[in-house]
């Protein structure tokens, strides 16, 4: 399986690389992980389903592009997850 790094999917991927079922894993966590460091519990404050005006309320505008960013690669991870063999399970 292959999996792009960097612009996800485009034209202008810089780096391609092939990740087994850990490593998506790993690096879902990973963008979770960085997320919460940056915005400390930003996900609590907002509500389940938000749109652009909660986000940018509660972070300001050039935050809310950043949280944005690590939420997709975060998603882009967790989606790539449910792409292997028995899938993921969500606990």
């Amino acid at each position: 399986m292959q999996f792009d790094m960097l612009n996800l999917g485009t034209e202008e991927t810089l780096a391609r690389y092939t990740l087994g079922r850990a490593e998506c894993e790993l690096l879902m966590e990973a963008a979770s992980a960085l997320r919460e460091a940056r915005f400390p519990g930003l996900l609590d404050k907002l509500p389940r389903h938000f749109g652009d005006e909660e986000l940018v309320e509660a972070v300001g505008a050039e935050a809310a592009e950043q949280v944005v960013a690590l939420i997709e690669l975060e998603g882009a991870f967790h989606h790539a997850l449910h792409m292997f063999p028995g899938g993921h399970a969500h606990d």
